[in-house]
């Protein structure tokens, strides 16, 4: 058998992707509503790891094309005012794609981020992205059982994570940030410790 180190092409394949040693951007975003379809991003927070530690971070406000409903500005304290003169949506979402290059994905409920971020990037700009994608939600109903909800604050607070600027997206990139330092110390002690393990929570939803 030949030696795979003399086929780097090949023993790439073989990497072993362990959890607290990946590059990650924990992800999230605010919206004027809950269909990508019918709804703006009008903020994004984003921060880039080189494992457990935080090493840059992309956050914008998004000036939409349309008037930010009343409901929405009472959740987020997001108003249109504050978004005018901000990037509008292809601007941000192109510096977002190079913020976010190939890393692996971090959301809470990803099935609500992930798909809006890739509906307007398609809408704006003509892009995909197939970054892989964990979701914290998910895998803290599979290993932190008993909790009654699995919302961010919820979850943060039954992990011992501060929760700080609730509803505004890097607030909430930050509280997802530290829940996932805190779930890579749980799926490590239940002998989860690389990527390809963690994905398997993942089923059947990828990006």
């Amino acid at each position: 058998m030949s030696d795979l180190l003399s086929h780097p092409f090949l023993s790439r394949r073989n990497i072993v992707q362990e959890l607290d040693k990946i590059p990650y951007i924990i992800i999230d975003i605010e919206t004027t509503g809950l269909y990508p379809e019918k709804s703006e991003i009008i903020e994004i927070g984003a921060i880039k790891t080189d494992g457990l530690n935080a090493v840059d971070v992309f956050t914008t406000l998004i000036e939409p094309e349309a008037e930010i409903p009343k409901e929405i500005e009472a959740l987020t304290g997001i108003s249109q005012e504050m978004t005018l003169g901000k990037p509008r949506a292809k601007q941000a979402l192109s510096e977002l794609l190079s913020f976010i290059k190939n890393d692996v994905l971090v959301a809470h409920n990803s099935d609500f981020d992930i798909p809006f971020i890739k509906h307007h990037l398609q809408k704006h700009l003509k892009k995909d992205i197939s970054n892989k994608a964990l979701c914290t939600m998910k895998i803290a109903r599979a290993v932190v059982p008993g909790i009654k909800s699995y919302k961010l604050h919820t979850l943060a607070e039954h992990l011992g994570v501060q929760v700080m600027n609730r509803h505004r997206a890097m607030g909430d990139a930050e509280t997802t940030y530290h829940v996932w330092t805190k779930l890579i110390e749980v799926l490590s002690s239940k002998d989860i410790k690389t990527l390809e393990k963690a994905e398997r929570f993942m089923q059947p939803a990828q990006i």
